[in-house]
């Protein structure tokens, strides 16, 4: 079974249980409490890595009103086959995140956040720290939200860096698009989770030339993740 076909019978089986899950519903009481959660799916990138891996996480929501919470740690087995170093084909990533949110009588919500991540491979260590900004909309069914993440720090050990102070970055940034069914406002403890992040980045900085670091700057490229997810929650 190849890659797109697993992929495809996972969504499928994700549809078909949260739809199991909506249909169990009997209230749409708000639960106030903090509900903690446990996601786990594939996770499908290229960016010099392995196309397919696995996402795990750990996390709490609460739905109190007009507020959104959300925070949770993550981890994936990211595997580097291609980001011009040699013999680094081992890797893990691992995730901080943490939102909130206020939202309006009309379903629609804003809100900021942060996400701290780190990348280490065979032949380096790399970490940021991005804030965020954005907003959706929930329906009963579903919850959408987009928002504009920027690169605040970020650093890489000396192993992976040849020059001083860590200086190998990307400034990435770009946009997040989560989706939720049904709802998290919902009282359902079984939920399909998907995320897309679509970025761009400028070539890693690999000197302390000025000519050469400018045209570094200034050379983009674009990348991709998404992840569909099986979130249960108490």
């Amino acid at each position: 079974m190849n890659c797109s076909q697993f992929t495809q019978y996972f969504v499928l089986l994700a549809v078909l249980c949260v739809g199991l899950a909506a249909a169990q519903e009997r209230s749409r009481v708000l639960i106030t409490r903090p509900r903690p959660y446990f996601f786990t799916g594939l996770d499908l990138e290229g960016n010099g890595s392995r196309a397919l891996n696995y996402a795990i996480a750990s996390g709490i929501q609460q739905e109190s009103g007009p507020f959104i919470l959300d925070a949770y740690a993550q981890y994936v087995n990211t595997r580097k086959n291609d980001d011009n170093t040699i013999n680094n084909h081992s890797g893990r990533t691992r995730t901080l995140y943490a939102a909130s949110r206020y939202r309006l009588q009309n379903g629609w919500f804003v809100g900021a956040g942060s996400r701290w991540s780190q990348l280490s491979t065979t032949n380096y260590v790399k970490q940021a720290f991005r804030p965020f900004a954005g907003g959706g909309k929930d329906w009963p069914s579903a919850r959408a939200s987009v928002d504009y993440l920027w690169t605040l720090t970020e650093h890489v050990n000396r192993q992976g860096c040849p020059v001083p102070d860590g200086q190998c970055t990307n400034r990435v940034q770009g946009f997040d698009f989560q989706l939720f069914m049904p709802s998290p406002r919902s009282r359902s403890h079984f939920l399909f989770r998907m995320d897309l992040t679509s970025f761009w980045f400028h070539t890693t900085v690999t000197t302390t030339d000025p000519v050469l670091t400018k045209r570094q700057l200034g050379q983009h490229s674009m990348g991709s993740t998404l992840s569909y997810s099986m979130l249960f929650r108490y």
